[in-house]
């Protein structure tokens, strides 16, 4: 009964830290892409800025 009872406490807490696994990844991808995307439209901001001048 007491080790049925721990299995199942433990599906829970492996599925529950799953989640969270899952979550921060897609929060930190998000984070990490949005700073990426800005910086690549500055980029090509200033290029076109230097093929204009040029």
């Amino acid at each position: 009964m007491g080790l049925c009872n721990n299995t199942k406490i433990a599906r829970k807490a492996a599925a529950s830290a799953q989640i969270i696994c899952t979550t921060s990844t897609t929060v930190m991808i998000i984070t990490l892409y949005f700073p990426l995307q800005s910086i690549a439209v500055i980029i090509s901001y200033q290029l076109s800025v230097i093929s204009y001048q040029m």
